[in-house]
């Protein structure tokens, strides 16, 4: 459960301001406005709105220095300071502020019941507030748009902690965000990742963390990574890095889930410093074991499948290669589409079913007998068919190589099984089944089955094809099939 601070006595914060030596006239305190809120599901509090300058020449805490009062019926109702949380991007306060900063502060009371609250501001200052009265339009909400994100890690005898600082386009201070404070490390415990549209991305002590650029508040922490952010980039899904001390890769969604997350590559290479984008392939490069600081080893991640592979002249060749043999088969075949029908044409996917960072290429036919296709780039970089009989009978479980085609016609319906492995695909041969489907002379519908040609029951049919290829996880390649320009646009961009 989060800490809460209550405070309930007013005399000890007058003895800390004269033992602390600092006189009010350094510390200013302006009320901006109120509002009635929840805090943490649990607390009815009036939230007060202030903007608070910090005119020492040290750092300062708020309530150090300053004394904001709520009364209710005459009574002194309880400040409440949930650590750590921002209301509508004010901060609490308890938390450091800057020598010569201002930034919006908010102070928390609970509510006793309904009736009328009165503040009493450190100048002196009383403010009726009426609890009826608090809409949202009476609210002070911060509106000033954010045109700077400065990320400052500060290192202090052993210690490291960053200061992020949203400012406006005129320099003025629109929230700040204080790290927790680490002991010093190797690598810096806090770092940046950057702004990208409404957020600002760090990471902290191991976490990634996003905050919202126009408020300061804190829309997610992920603690999945686990590293110190020594290489970054921005995907078109997801926020990529590397640590040099581990995880060699991680890649975590705008949303803060984790996608991949890979703690070593290959053991004699054991530096992860840098990484960059290519369509969808991160490239990190590798530093140690026989490798110098300037010849690092290029590892190549698909960000499609989270498999990867080390760079050499020869794979970076083979990435363009696939990419022209399927575009050439996709041309011909439509090509010959054009030349015997009018009416039809085919439709396509990409689908791993292997484990390598190559997709194959399914083709949907456009008729029963033409059926369909999964293609895949032989070992001398050309196309290989797997040419199954009718259509729409296709599944294959992603990464497995396994395919199986379960159609047929005219009542009968075999069910075959494929194995892809290096570039060919093998036919399983002790493995068979067949539906036969019979009808009685009251035209009555019935289904018999066999596997490997011996008679077996409809349970058994299935239980063994479970065995071979687990129905729960095959995937149907006709859910999102594109035209061949279509298709071709995205093997070109990949």
């Amino acid at each position: 459960m989060r800490k809460i601070l209550i405070a309930v006595c007013v005399c000890l914060m007058a003895f800390l301001l004269v033992a602390c030596g600092s006189t009010e006239s350094e510390h200013t305190l302006s009320y901006v406005g109120s509002e009635r809120i929840e805090v943490l599901d649990e607390y009815d509090c009036i939230a007060v709105y202030t903007e608070y300058t910090n005119g020492s020449s040290e750092n300062a805490v708020p309530a150090d220095y300053l004394t904001v009062t709520a009364y209710q019926n005459g009574v002194e109702i309880p400040i409440l300071v949930p650590t750590g949380e921002k209301i509508n991007g004010y901060i609490q306060c308890d938390v450091s502020v800057r020598s010569g900063v201002t930034v919006d502060v908010v102070w928390l009371f609970q509510l006793d019941d309904d009736s009328t609250v009165t503040i009493e501001m450190p100048d002196g200052e009383a403010i009726e507030v009426e609890l009826a009265t608090i809409t949202e339009e009476t609210q002070d909400e911060p509106s000033v748009s954010v045109g700077e994100i400065t990320f400052d890690c500060i290192y202090e005898d052993t210690y490291e902690y960053a200061v992020i600082t949203a400012l406006s386009a005129d320099g003025n201070i629109v929230w700040e965000y204080q790290t927790s404070q680490y002991e010093r490390a190797d690598l810096d415990r806090v770092s940046e990742i950057g702004w990208r549209e409404d957020a600002y991305y760090f990471v902290e002590d191991g976490s990634v963390i996003a905050i919202d650029a126009l408020s300061g508040e804190i829309l997610w922490k992920n603690a999945d990574f686990g590293g110190s952010g020594t290489g970054v980039a921005f995907g078109e899904n997801a926020i990529v890095l590397c640590g040099q001390y581990g995880p060699d890769f991680y890649a975590v969604s705008y949303e803060g889930e984790t996608i991949y997350r890979i703690e070593q590559f290959y053991e004699e290479y054991y530096w992860a410093c840098e990484v960059e984008l290519q369509d969808n392939t991160a490239i990190v490069y590798m530093y140690g074991g026989d490798m110098t600081w300037d010849d690092p080893v290029a590892v190549y991640v698909d960000l499609l499948t989270g498999t990867y592979d080390i760079y050499t002249e020869s794979n970076d060749l083979e990435n363009t290669q696939w990419k022209d043999a399927y575009i050439e088969y996709i041309e011909t075949l439509e090509e010959t589409n054009t030349e015997t029908s009018i009416w039809s044409q085919y439709a396509y996917a990409l689908v791993y079913v292997d484990d390598d960072t190559i997709p194959e290429l399914f083709v949907n036919g456009f008729i029963e007998a033409d059926g369909d296709r999964i293609c895949t780039i032989g070992a001398d970089g050309a196309v290989v068919e797997c040419i199954l009989s009718r259509i729409g009978g296709a599944s294959y479980i992603e990464g497995s190589g396994l395919i199986c085609n379960f159609n047929g016609n005219m009542g009968y319906y075999p069910l075959y099984f494929y194995k892809l492995e290096n570039g060919v695909f093998t036919r399983l041969e002790d493995a068979y089944g067949m539906e036969v489907i019979e009808w009685d002379a009251d035209g009555n519908e019935t289904s018999v089955y066999s596997w490997n040609d011996e008679a077996v029951t409809e349970e058994e049919f299935y239980e063994r094809w479970n065995s071979v290829m687990s129905l729960d996880d095959l995937s149907s390649p006709y859910e999102d099939t594109y035209s061949a320009d279509e298709i071709i646009e995205m093997i070109q961009n990949m």
